[in-house]
């Protein structure tokens, strides 16, 4: 009866595990659609709030005389026969306020409206005719976003058109380089990709032309300077590893404009060949006593100590091949990988050996004695 009823209690047991686990994997599906839906949902508002804005710029072109008669004010009754001229400057720094002009042969008082349609949506200006001419004012958010801009003047039915091209500022702080991979072998073969994309105090890529100083210091005082030109709102550089392993950093300047500075750890390549010793290299064959396998230092060709962690694989087999190699994993540290191995119960030479990626070690005989 008792082992009826522990078989029954670990039935029920596992029912409820069963149960629980189906219950879980039933919530975190409902929450995997929940996420999903959510991204889907954000997507198409941010979609949407795109396609409105786009719209509405198309639509601003083509309602400017509506638009300016609904907000010419007095003297709005201007015939679209009626030259105006507008006056802007052709080019402006990012950031700049401005005074664009409009004249015509339009009465005192009568309002006129100045439209900018540039990159970033609509911005509107309205100012007065006094003397035969409007001015205005441009305030400097309204020429933060470089890039050309199109001026819209309208008095009354009447309009004139223009254009002004934005410029970026200066460069500021900070100017930070991009450096990619974050790792590279250190043989003086292996290239390395320096990005720099110096902006203004608007966030406007540099203009075309602008110098960009990049700097480098590479393991063993190794000191390189490059002068680059931005080119598409970008500049870039690429850098040849050096042959000594450590930490490379990556510095990046524009006129007075600087940054914090990027790293890259450069680390040894493939070893070049290592020694292996053992300690000691007979034994008693008594199936208890151990022995250490050990590495030299182990470099690359150019002489840098492999990182710690490398994989080192021993391999141990009988001379004449009666037992299959076993294989012992260890990992380099300070340079230097061991590992204990125990003496067989049989009599008998062994062979030793150790590979790191590929590369073999010399082979170290092991004997055990009666």
């Amino acid at each position: 009866m008792k082992k009826d009823r522990s078989r029954k209690q670990r039935r029920n047991a596992a029912s409820v595990e069963t149960r629980n686990a189906e219950t879980q994997r039933r919530r975190d599906a409902e929450n995997a659609n929940n996420c999903s839906r959510s991204q889907i949902t954000q997507y198409a508002v941010r979609s949407t709030q795109y396609a409105l804005l786009f719209l509405l710029s198309i639509a601003l072109l083509f309602t400017i005389p509506s638009l300016a008669s609904a907000v010419g004010g007095e003297g709005a009754a201007v015939p679209a026969s009626v030259s105006l001229r507008l006056d802007a400057p052709p080019t402006l720094v990012a950031g700049t306020a401005a005074t664009v002009r409009l004249s015509g042969a339009v009465p005192d008082g009568t309002s006129a409206t100045l439209l900018l349609l540039g990159s970033y949506g609509p911005h509107m200006v309205q100012a007065s005719f006094s003397g035969g001419s409007a001015s205005f004012a441009l305030p400097a958010e309204a020429t933060r976003h470089a890039g050309v801009t199109d001026l819209i003047a309208s008095a009354g039915e009447a309009q004139a058109r223009s254009q002004l091209d934005i410029l970026p500022g200066a460069p500021v702080s900070p100017v930070v380089p991009m450096v990619g991979p974050r790792s590279t072998v250190a043989d003086g073969r292996v290239e390395l990709m320096a990005v720099v994309i110096p902006t203004d105090a608007w966030g406007n890529p540099a203009a075309d032309g602008t110098d960009v100083t990049l700097r480098v210091r590479q393991p063993g005082n190794r000191e390189q300077q490059w002068s680059m030109l931005v080119a598409g709102g970008l500049a870039w550089e690429r850098i040849v590893s050096g042959t000594r392993s450590g930490r490379t950093t990556v510095a990046a300047s524009s006129g007075a404009a600087s940054g914090p500075e990027a790293s890259v750890r450069e680390i040894a390549g493939p070893p070049a060949s290592f020694t292996l010793s053992a300690d000691p290299t007979s034994l008693p064959a008594d199936g208890h006593q151990t022995l250490t396998l050990r590495t030299g230092q182990v470099q690359d060709r150019y002489g840098n100590t492999l990182p710690d962690g490398t994989l080192v694989t021993f391999i141990v087999e009988a001379a004449d091949g009666t037992v299959p190699p076993r294989r012992l994993p260890a990992l380099l540290v300070g340079g230097v990988a061991e590992t204990p191995l125990q003496a067989p119960a049989t009599p008998g030479t062994m062979r030793a050996r150790a590979s790191i990626a590929g590369v073999l070690s010399p082979v170290v005989e092991l004997h055990f004695t009666p």
